[in-house]
């Protein structure tokens, strides 16, 4: 499993990761590299911040939408299969 994230480096260079549960315990190896030549109009995830705020609910919650819309998606594509 791998997972990509760009994230911006705040002037105290301290993060705080939380790893989804997805992930499991154990050694990991994290890699950080700097971006280069961001692509013009390319959005982060930090221009997404706030949109749904006060929708209510977790990660977990999210995760397990997830889940759901994914089962859903296998269960049509067995339909017409």
């Amino acid at each position: 499993m791998a997972i990509t994230q760009t994230v911006e480096i705040p002037a105290s260079h301290r993060l705080t990761i939380d790893v989804p549960r997805e992930v499991p315990a154990g050694a990991t190896v994290l890699t950080f590299t700097p971006q280069k030549n961001v692509p013009q109009g390319s959005r982060s995830w930090r221009d997404l911040q706030g949109c749904c705020k006060g929708q209510g609910g977790s990660v977990e919650d999210f995760l397990a939408d997830c889940r759901a819309d994914k089962e859903r998606e296998r269960a049509i594509e067995q339909r017409q299969g």
